[in-house]
């Protein structure tokens, strides 16, 4: 898989796996192009990619409504 979306907010939901994909070299962003923030408020949906690349091009495909 080469990226993922999510809907929901929940921070003990995300925390631990945003950390394994940044670790491994990998991008998250909410649909305003911003890192998903633990402590909330983000735009959803956000997405977590192998890369920047992938992340920027997922969320132009959830911007567009795709």
């Amino acid at each position: 898989m080469d990226a993922t979306s999510f809907s929901w907010e929940a921070a003990w939901d995300h925390a631990a796996g945003l950390l394994l994909v940044e670790e491994a070299g990998g991008a998250h962003l909410t649909l305003t192009g911003e890192p998903f923030r633990i402590t909330g408020g983000n735009t959803l949906p956000f997405t977590a990619a192998r890369d920047e690349t992938t992340a920027r091009r997922v969320r132009g495909l959830l911007t567009a409504g795709l």
